[in-house]
């Protein structure tokens, strides 16, 4: 917090307040251990107690409050009182409320972050930043809307601004940051007493910058922030697809069993991914020779080479529930496809057989 007096009349003083460092002191004061990187904290040991001061900080009494520092920086508050100019009249000149989202580190923050970034400047549109910012598109409408996106050496961060007022998201270290910034608040309303005498009685009226509007400015914000998070998380995450290729390509232990890594470009891997995902498996599942059938169409020419088909069969299928691709019913020796399994194959064999070969002959 710094607090900076005008050396002139009128003495104008501004206050600047970090929310998230006083959040750390109350940690502190407290005893809570929780971890912090700049102005974000990473880690906490208990969510439901901060947030209770976050309360509890947009519900202070701030014009108290901001007297006992005005005290502090104007010594001549006294006789400007005896003059009869009164006091200060303290008001919000800009707001910025932040939503943060912790991940468990900032390897799964990372796999998220590039397509959350991606979706929310190519998939939103200028009535979409209006219904973020709790507005209705109006044919009247005046005003200016703007979608960008800035890379800096920190990251990428995404801004959405109608008017004077903006919603952005970044990244640091494993958090998600939703952050609105309110600087004129009138594009907004809130619910108080209007007018004078018989005539006065309570209605929705734009928002000004009084202090006493400070638990209004934190709920507009946090409804600003949760509008723009309830969008991204139908944002599709392209990066998943990268995860699960690399998993198949990686061979790994399972109960103390090596399950060896699938090529998903090679024949014989396609060839096993389409026999798998055949429409009548999808149903009622398959069995070993249901399999078989599918993948050699020419029946065994002896009891030794029918033998020795089951036995590879059952290595493939082992290695395919290895992978998580198919999964066995129980009590049964049928095996069905996993979700994962369909997600997984089926653009292994898109890739083969149509994507490769038109994107290679396009070039």
């Amino acid at each position: 917090m710094h607090v900076r007096i005008q050396s002139w009349a009128p003495y104008e003083i501004q206050v600047y307040v970090n929310g998230r460092e006083w959040l750390s002191r109350k940690l502190n004061s407290s005893g809570m251990a929780y971890r912090r990187s700049d102005n974000k904290i990473t880690w906490v040991d208990n969510l439901d107690v901060v947030k209770g001061l976050c309360d509890q900080f947009a519900h202070t009494d701030w014009p108290r409050f901001l007297e006992r520092q005005a005290a502090l920086v104007n010594s001549l508050l006294g006789k400007i009182d005896q003059s009869g100019f009164g006091g200060y009249w303290w008001v919000i000149n800009q707001s910025e409320f932040a939503t943060d989202i912790l991940f468990n580190d900032r390897d799964s923050l990372e796999a998220v972050y590039g397509d959350l970034v991606n979706a929310a400047i190519t998939g939103f549109r200028a009535d979409d930043v209006v219904h973020f910012l709790g507005r209705k598109m109006h044919h009247a409408f005046k005003g200016e809307v703007t979608i960008d996106r800035k890379r800096r050496t920190q990251g990428c961060r995404g801004r959405f601004r109608l008017k004077a007022n903006a919603i952005k998201l970044y990244d640091h270290a494993n958090v998600l940051r939703i952050e609105t910034t309110i600087n004129n608040p009138q594009e907004f309303r809130i619910f108080r007493p209007s007018g004078e005498g018989e005539n006065r009685n309570i209605r929705w009226c734009p928002m000004r910058k009084g202090v006493a509007n400070f638990w209004r400015y934190a709920q507009v914000a946090q409804a600003a922030n949760g509008r723009l998070l309830n969008a991204l998380a139908h944002a599709p995450l392209k990066s998943q697809a990268t995860e699960e290729l690399d998993g198949l390509c990686r061979s790994h232990t399972v109960r103390g069993r090596r399950v060896a890594r699938f090529n998903p470009v090679d024949r014989e891997t396609t060839n096993l991914f389409t026999a798998v995902l055949s429409g009548e498996f999808t149903i009622n599942g398959f069995r070993n020779r249901d399999l078989q059938a599918k993948l050699d169409e020419v029946p065994p020419g002896s009891t030794l080479e029918a033998k020795r088909r089951t036995h590879q069969t059952s290595r493939l299928i082992a290695k395919l529930r290895g992978h998580g691709l198919v999964a066995k019913v129980k009590d049964s020796r049928l095996y069905r496809l996993t979700k994962r399994g369909v997600k997984a194959m089926w653009p292994a064999v898109r890739f083969r057989y149509q994507d490769f070969p038109a994107n290679f002959a396009a070039v």
